[in-house]
């Protein structure tokens, strides 16, 4: 139990690396396609930071509003 509430105090507090995320996620060779991203729900904060970090990719977004 100790270390759950551990990890759940670590979450709260560290910063997200979405930006690095980002990186790992799309890193791809050259030639290869990137897969269909969604963003499912209100606002386009994903899609923003991706195509921030990889137009080519963002060029496979869409935000689908629910």
């Amino acid at each position: 139990m100790d270390s759950i509430r551990c990890q759940l105090v670590n979450q709260l507090w560290k910063p997200l690396r979405w930006e690095q995320t980002m990186h790992v996620l799309y890193g791809r060779r050259v030639g290869t396609d990137f897969p269909l991203t969604f963003e499912v729900g209100p606002g386009r904060q994903l899609g923003f930071l991706l195509q921030q970090v990889n137009a080519k990719a963002f060029a496979q977004y869409d935000n689908i509003q629910v």
